[in-house]
Formats: structure tokens, sequence, C-alpha cells
């Protein structure tokens, strides 16, 4: 009785790291997304509206898609240097999102070139780092669907290969 007790924890263990496994790969797909439509969003506040960097960032987060990443932007004009309030919000957005660490560098890059330029600046800062966030989910939206199969795969196999390993 305790011998497959412990063979259905085994493999369920094993089909549960899998699993895991696999919705890494797709919180990293959906914070690429979300950041994409993030920096769209402040594209068109910062060129159509002209505000400052601090309420743009404010409002931009505030967007339904993207408020449970961005969302605790509550941050005057005045207080600290941009940059390390971006680095502290983006480090916060992108925990347990299972980024690698050129998103890292991505999501910090972002902010380095805000609220430095002048409107024209800051417009085409965006842009480029919209493409990059594009192509970055491009990738990730791909290695999602093939990964993130295949470790599921591999945790029932790993599961069952264990299980007869100990019948």
């Amino acid at each position: 009785m305790v011998k497959w007790l412990g063979i259905i924890l085994i493999f369920t263990a094993c089909c549960y790291f899998g699993e895991i496994s696999s919705k890494n790969l797709f919180r990293r797909r959906n914070f690429l997304g979300d950041a994409t439509v993030f920096i769209g969003t402040l594209k068109s506040k910062i060129r159509f509206t002209g505000e400052e960097i601090y309420s743009a960032v404010r409002e931009s987060a505030s967007q339904p898609l993207v408020k449970k990443y961005f969302g605790d932007f509550n941050v005057v004009s005045g207080e600290d240097d941009f940059s390390e309030i971006w680095n502290g919000m983006s480090a916060e957005a992108a925990a347990g999102c299972s980024l690698t660490a050129d998103d890292l560098n991505l999501l910090y890059g972002l902010g380095r070139g805000l609220g430095a330029t002048d409107t024209e600046g800051q417009i085409d800062h965006l842009s480029m780092y919209e493409e990059f966030f594009r192509q970055s989910y491009e990738a990730a939206k791909e290695e999602a669907k093939t990964k993130g199969r295949l470790y599921r795969i591999c945790g029932v196999c790993a599961g069952a290969a264990f299980a007869l390993l100990l019948l």
C-alpha cells in the first residue's frame, strides 16, 4: 500500500513539475505581450497629451491589461530619479514571470530613456523598444507553443519512468 502511494506521489510530482515549467513559459509570453500594450499606450499618451513622464506612466499602467504588472505606479514628479523608480517597478512587475536576462535588460533599458529627452525623442525611444518587445513576444510565443507541450510530456514520461523503476 505504501509502495503504491509513493509511486503515485512521485508520478504526480513529476507531472506537476512539467506543468509548472510549461506555465512559466506562458507567463513570460503574457508579460511580454502586455508590456508591448503598455508601451503603445504610453507612446500615445506622450504623443497626444504631452503629459510629463510620471503621469503618463501612471495612466498607462492603470489600463486593464497591464494593471496586474504595472498598476502600482503611484509616484509623483520630483520624488526620486525616474530611472530608479522605473527599475523598482520593473523588478516588481517581472517577479514571477520567468523573464530571461535579455528581457530584463530590455525592461530596464526602456526606463533609462524615458523622461530624458524631448517628446519626439521619447516617442522614438518607445517605438524602438516597442519593436524589441514585439520581437521578444513573438519568440516567447513560439517557445511557449513548442516547449510548453514538451515540458508537460517530459513530466509525464519522467513520472512514468520513475514509477516503472519502483515497481
